[in-house]
């Protein structure tokens, strides 16, 4: 993996919103949804899924605190020389521009993202498709990836 320093000069980072994580959120409150009606459908009550309402609200709201964290923690840098990012497992991940081999759209636990591989090493960067696709992510890396080339 490339150094900093070798990554060249500074140009721009981009942050994940709560766009990146919204196909998380909606699978979270299916599921919340989902446990209450079957809680229901076992012979619960309505006030005991109340009685728990205010849990169940402690509950989500750390989660999404969480996700909105995790979103903004998977920053992408442009270096004049390279790109700065994080793995799928929220690694630290470098790749020099005349490095990657691969942009392609990949998806998982609700979460959408567009995945540059490393020629070689086959290491990926996953990079949150609203952030990949804002106009100025890609004015940022229009010099140095071919963005009028179909993402696979």
């Amino acid at each position: 993996m490339p150094t900093r320093d070798e990554l060249g000069h500074f140009i721009a980072v981009f942050r994940g919103s709560y766009r990146s994580i919204k196909g998380g959120l909606v699978a979270l409150g299916f599921a919340f949804v989902l446990g209450g009606v079957i809680g229901l459908l076992q012979g619960g009550s309505i006030e005991n899924l109340a009685s728990a309402g205010s849990e169940i609200v402690l509950v989500v709201v750390g989660i999404v605190a969480f996700l909105l964290l995790f979103a903004r923690y998977h920053a992408v840098r442009i270096y004049s020389n390279g790109i700065e990012g994080r793995s799928y497992w929220s690694l630290p991940v470098r790749f020099l521009w005349d490095r990657i081999d691969q942009v392609r759209l990949d998806s998982s636990n609700g979460i959408s993202a567009v995945v540059l591989t490393e020629k070689g090493s086959g290491r990926e960067m996953w990079i949150f498709r609203d952030v990949f696709f804002r106009e100025d992510f890609q004015l940022s890396i229009q010099p140095y990836l071919d963005v009028n080339k179909p993402v696979q």
